[in-house]
């Protein structure tokens, strides 16, 4: 009879052990394992795309093109210079539509002078669009020489002139030569000091001289009361540490954003 009990029992037992055992093993397979939890933990957040691009064009292909006109499709080689930061397609383009209806006649025949040339992205740009003046001033020995090189290949070394000299220095000489030529002769008659219709004020992030800039060019016969003037910085610098959009010293024209960039064009106020 004892035998039969334990029989017994141990046969009403062993459907439930092994109900048990079951569950056991479905609960371990469906338990996710320590890698399991360690990528979802780490797994990061999708990124949202940005409205245009802001990583240097230098990164991609070590070149930047000419957009439109007698030189579309034109390259310019990108050297690997700190603080070379040539302006993306996307917003040369914004900026070069502004200025076809903002400048009279667009840039047919303009005097166009960018300050701090790097590439020459801007200013060939505007030599390929009629521009029939655009002066470089690169203060990098290496940048200039290229400046040069590339004028020469483009066949518009007739329409450029390159200037191996500090955008401050340049400015400070010019208002020299000027004050000059003012004293030998009779007031307004200031030879060889035509303002021009455009200037880019593009400097190295880093060096921040958009307001010795400005300061420079508010009084200089370079900038006459219709000149345009270009001017780009990363958001970050706005405000407090970036006067020059100051609206007490210039008046906007045009202004835009694209990712980390603002840019605009812009007037003395006078």
């Amino acid at each position: 009879m004892s035998t039969e009990n334990k029989s017994g029992l141990s046969a009403s037992r062993s459907p439930k052990k092994n109900l048990d055992r079951r569950a056991a093993k479905q609960k371990e397979r469906t338990r996710p394992s320590q890698k399991d939890l360690l990528e979802k933990t780490v797994a990061p957040e999708p990124v949202s795309k940005i409205a245009v691009e802001t990583v240097p064009l230098r990164a991609e292909s070590g070149s930047v093109r000419i957009i439109a006109g007698s030189l579309r499709g034109s390259k310019l080689p990108v050297a690997n210079i700190p603080g070379l930061r040539p302006t993306p397609d996307r917003i040369r383009e914004t900026l070069f539509n502004w200025l076809q209806t903002q400048l009279p006649g667009g840039l047919i025949q303009a005097r166009v002078l960018d300050l701090f040339a790097g590439t020459g992205a801007l200013g060939f740009e505007c030599v390929s669009r009629g521009a029939a003046h655009a002066v470089f001033c690169e203060s990098n020995a290496q940048l200039a020489t290229q400046l040069g090189e590339d004028a020469q290949r483009l066949k518009v070394e007739h329409s450029v002139e390159v200037v191996q000299l500090d955008a401050m220095r340049y400015l400070q000489r010019s208002s020299r030569a000027s004050a000059q030529t003012a004293s030998a002769q009779t007031a307004g008659a200031q030879a060889g000091q035509t303002p021009f219709e455009l200037i880019f004020i593009d400097p190295p992030y880093s060096a921040e001289l958009w307001q010795p800039v400005l300061e420079a060019l508010q009084h200089s016969p370079l900038c006459g009361a219709e000149t345009l003037f270009y001017l780009e910085a990363p958001i970050a610098t706005t405000g407090a540490r970036l006067p020059p959009w100051n609206a007490e010293l210039i008046d906007p024209v045009k202004q835009g954003r694209a990712g980390a960039v603002q840019f605009g064009l812009y007037r003395f106020r006078r």
